[in-house]
């Protein structure tokens, strides 16, 4: 079947990037500095809360919320959650999936190309991709 096609373009986040455990712990050590404007009886974002809300709304997920902030502090967990997304990512957080790397040999030995493509900032592309090596396959 790969043999007809020449051009794959995958999508790295929950696609060729497991990195629903690097969200999530981005998340919580984003929302340490806002603590106190928490409501207590709201209940904080899990992984499938994350997964959701990053299908839903993209890289600005964050801003979608219902954790009870304004939108002054939810463009500023925003810009807090990128850096911590990026620090993690970078640090090695997350992981490429099983078999991602065979499927795209095959894919390569069939003729066609790979492309990786994100909604997401240009340095958490670069940093996953050149912590994981996705470049070498």
């Amino acid at each position: 079947m790969l043999r007809h096609i020449r051009l794959l373009i995958l999508d790295l986040d929950y696609l060729v990037f497991d990195c629903a455990a690097l969200k999530v712990k981005a998340l919580r050590e984003s929302l340490i500095s806002f603590a106190d404007a928490i409501p207590h009886d709201v209940r904080l974002p899990d992984s499938v809360d994350v997964e959701e809300g990053f299908r839903d709304h993209g890289c600005r997920w964050t801003q979608a919320l219902q954790i009870g902030l304004d939108e002054e502090i939810l463009a500023r967990l925003q810009s807090s959650y990128r850096l911590h997304e990026e620090r993690l990512a970078t640090a090695g957080a997350g992981c490429i999936y099983p078999g991602l790397q065979e499927f795209l040999v095959r894919g390569c030995q069939s003729g066609a190309s790979a492309a990786v493509g994100a909604e997401a900032s240009r340095d958490y592309l670069l940093a996953v991709s050149d912590r994981h090596s996705l470049d070498d396959f």
